[in-house]
């Protein structure tokens, strides 16, 4: 080779100690064969209730305190359901209107009870939010937006 640059033989040498087809004499080394292709593992199938996916299925076998997060929504549902469409339909039943009969009072209290918190927690939130809104208000209203306003309007 008749390169006069000082700086392609530092170069090249690093080529050459990576690729060994580069030669400076024209003589080729043998290339070495290419590795075998690497097969990925097939993919599995999307997480379902048969097939949980890895993490939570670690949880599970580990005891992990959320690992019941599955049998409370569950349970959660079935409540729902039997609150939505059983309850209606087994107040209609003879043998269930006494039941209904003692129950209906302490539910309706308990119901007035939880009403009233939550009327008193939406007050709570109304209160935070105009606090919030009064400092924002404050802060925007010191703002010097001068610098800006030449810029944009030059």
């Amino acid at each position: 080779m008749d390169d006069q640059q000082l700086g392609c033989a530092g170069l090249l040498l690093a080529m050459m100690s990576l690729d060994p087809s580069i030669s400076f004499d024209g003589e080729h080394a043998p290339v070495p064969p290419a590795p075998a292709p690497i097969v990925p593992p097939p993919k599995p199938s999307a997480p379902s209730v048969t097939n949980p996916a890895p993490v939570f299925a670690r949880r599970i076998h580990r005891g992990h305190p959320g690992c019941h997060f599955q049998e409370e929504v569950m349970k959660i549902a079935l409540l729902a359901l039997a609150l939505i469409v059983l309850r209606p339909c087994l107040k209609k039943q003879v043998w269930a209107q006494s039941f209904f009969a003692w129950i209906d009072p302490i539910e309706l209290a308990l119901f007035k009870k939880s009403e009233t918190i939550l009327v008193g927690r939406l007050l709570w939130i109304g209160g935070l939010f105009v606090t919030f809104y009064d400092a924002a208000a404050t802060f925007v209203h010191s703002l010097d937006l001068t610098p800006l306003t030449t810029r944009v309007f030059d």
